[in-house]
């Protein structure tokens, strides 16, 4: 009695088996029709094929792919288990060819099966491996259009790169066996569908099955054993490469198969090339080929390089190269950490030619392996030099053995001349990328230090230099009014740091009667605050002079000005628009003001506007050189990234070192206080 369910109308039963039944049915919501295969109900309690079902609809739930059928969903309930497929119209592959076409032909038996290794392909990408690849489990339609199916002991080999060890339920269909399935203790994996895959294909071309009408135990050996008869004894217009892929595909070792399916794959499409560009024959393509000769070319030690021949790439473990006798093939094959090896030769016979990689020596070593093969070369071409002048006499053997060391000798000086690039390409790449991070890492912690010193909590800047005398007398300053500044009321401290406005350091008294007091911020640091306070620091008796005005002062209101000169200087200094002014220095005043990154300095000579700079970049100190009346900025703790400007006020014209450029020296420079405004 068929199952029933709430969402699935069953039609009819279509397949029955010794596991279980497959019926169409119809989706109730959707109206589409899909197959539902169902484990019998009487080996619901046997355990192996009931995980064996299971396995089946997991693994049928990661893929999605056009020659893949694919699956709706599952059910586990008190009726059994049940996969719910796409219902597909079509005949299975060995029934097809059986009953209908009979053995396909060359080139629309390579259409069909580039769909199957499409599709094992996709499966091998996600770590799954068939293991049950044969005719009998492949559909196809009117349209040659296939799709593989049955996952139900397919594995998942993601967490063992080898797969399980097979032992005595191996599983599989026996005559699409590879001899390492049948083998008892022996390890399986990718290489093993290859096979499979191979013997497929031969059933497609030839319209047998293998060993057919062996037991079971002559079919096991014939599998360990014997090798596939040849496709043309079965399929005359077969060519030549045809064979020579299926006998790739099932060798006896595994290793000398194809390494993956996209390896089978490109070797399939070349053929089908060749076939479409040869003349047919009596409707029938047959590539005349005699004289056409396989190279095939193996890495044996690693997993996985980059071949190249004749600027044809493939990544993976082995190449097989077709074309006529007496082409020159270019054979370049590079792994990181590896030597590279370059080859040149001409093909004269089907070869098979393995390669051993080894590990890339330092470029040093390289080098001199380079300076002890070009000698080597240069020896053995001289030696051939006196034979070929019969200056020397050797026989046969002894002079073919002259000219195979000049080629073994060129071709190692290649391989280490090409590796002593490599080396120095990375080196030089290493410390290039070394080399910017310092660049970038040390421009930051300018940038920031920078930062810190214009926009730190600091009232005034202070020169404790002697600015030099002024040529400009200023008009005495009238002394202001005595003032007080209450003292801020300690605040209690949110951490171990002592209080804003606790007393820090010792007080001091500039020239012009302002009290500097050092005071705590609070977070760790201090910070200055100046008082008029003539009780504190009475005003000497002389007269206001350059050195009065050089020495530190305070931040001056809109309404003062470091001069009271009816002058230019003035007039611009008391609109406020600067941020930044000095004093008068070798009759030089300067008015600056900073916006972002851009700097403008207004120079006034004797008061008089003289010249203004516009410059790119921080302002962190200034300082003047009177030799030549120049200004140099940025020169105090100047490191690789900080930038520099250097003005020559007598032919006015700046200039400035760039990021990392170096530093601006010169003899008599003198530090120019910056007055904030």
């Amino acid at each position: 009695m068929p199952p029933e369910f709430n969402k699935y109308e069953i039609l009819r039963k279509i397949g029955e088996g010794a596991q279980g039944e497959v019926y169409l049915a119809k989706d109730k919501r959707l109206g589409r029709k899909l197959a539902i295969k169902s484990l019998h109900v009487d080996l619901i309690t046997n355990t192996v094929l009931k995980e064996r079902f299971i396995r089946e609809a997991q693994l049928l739930g990661q893929l999605n792919h056009p020659s893949i059928v694919t699956l709706y969903d599952y059910i586990a309930d008190n009726s059994g288990y049940h996969l719910i497929m796409e219902y597909l119209k079509g005949n299975q592959l060995d029934d097809y060819i059986r009953k209908v076409s009979g053995p396909i032909t060359e080139i629309r038996a390579i259409d069909i099966f580039l769909q199957v290794l499409d599709g094992v392909h996709h499966i091998h990408k996600l770590n799954i491996v068939h293991r049950d690849i044969k005719p009998s489990n492949i559909i196809i339609d009117e349209n040659d259009k296939i799709k593989l199916l049955d996952f139900g002991i397919a594995v998942d080999y993601s967490n063992d790169p080898n797969l399980t060890r097979v032992g005595q339920n191996v599983g599989g269909t026996p005559m699409y066996m590879s001899p390492e399935h049948v083998l008892q203790n022996v390890k399986v994996g990718v290489y093993s569908d290859i096979y499979s895959l191979g013997v497929t294909f031969w059933h497609m071309l030839t319209g047998k099955e293998p060993y057919e009408g062996e037991n079971l135990g002559a079919i096991y050996s014939k599998i360990e054993k014997e090798d596939l008869p040849n496709v043309e004894k079965f399929y005359p217009a077969a060519s030549k490469k045809l064979n020579d892929i299926i006998k790739k595909a099932t060798a006896k070792d595994p290793k000398k198969r194809y390494d993956s399916c996209f390896s089978f794959i490109r070797d399939i499409k070349n053929l089908k090339k060749n076939l479409l560009t040869h003349v047919k024959k009596k409707g029938t393509t047959k590539i005349v080929n005699n004289a056409e000769k396989n190279v095939e070319l193996r890495v044996v030690n690693v997993d996985e390089a980059s071949l190249i021949v004749n600027n044809e790439g493939h990544i993976g473990t082995e190449i097989t190269f077709t074309a006529l006798a007496g082409t020159k093939l270019d054979i370049m094959i590079n792994k990181d950490g590896y030597q590279s090896i370059y080859k040149e030769m001409i093909i004269n016979e089907d070869e098979l030619i393995e390669f051993k990689l080894k590990k890339r020596m330092p470029a040093f070593i390289s080098l001199i392996l380079v300076v002890f093969y070009f000698f080597i070369e240069t020896f053995f071409k001289i030696v051939a030099f006196f034979v070929n002048k019969k200056i020397l006499k050797l026989n046969e053997l002894k002079t073919n053995n002259i000219y195979e060391n000049i080629d073994k000798a060129n071709d190692n000086f290649k391989n280490n001349i090409n590796s002593v690039k490599t080396g120095i390409l990375e080196i030089s790449s290493f410390f290039g990328i070394i080399l910017i991070i310092i660049l970038i890492f040390t421009f930051s912690i300018d940038n920031s230090e920078s930062n810190y010193e214009m926009d730190g909590d600091t009232t005034t800047v202070v020169d404790k230099e002697k600015e030099p005398v002024s040529e400009i007398e200023p008009e005495p300053e009238t002394e202001p009014e005595p003032e007080t500044e209450p003292e801020p009321e300690p605040v209690e401290p949110q951490s171990n740091f002592p209080a804003r406005g606790t007393k820090a350091g010792q007080t001091r008294c500039d020239s012009n009667g302002y009290r500097i007091d050092t005071l705590h911020d609070g977070n760790g640091g201090t910070y200055r605050r100046k008082v008029y306070d003539t009780n504190y620091c009475p005003i000497p008796n002389s007269t206001s002079s350059t050195d009065n005005i050089n020495s530190g002062t305070s931040r001056t209101s809109g309404n003062s000005s470091p001069t009271s000169l009816q002058t230019e200087f003035k007039a611009k200094f008391d609109s406020n628009d600067h941020d930044f002014y000095t004093n008068s220095f070798n009759g030089w005043q300067l008015l600056i003001e900073i916006s972002g990154r851009d700097i403008k300095i207004r120079v006034y000579k004797n008061g008089n506007l003289y010249h203004t700079f516009n410059e790119r970049g921080r302002l962190n100190d200034l300082w003047f050189d009177r030799s030549d009346n120049t200004l140099v900025t940025n020169r105090s703790g100047w490191s690789v990234g900080k930038k520099q400007h250097r003005i020559t006020l007598n032919n006015k014209q700046s200039f400035n070192s760039m990021t990392g450029g170096i530093l601006y020296n010169g003899s008599g420079f003198t530090k120019i206080s910056l007055i904030p405004n």
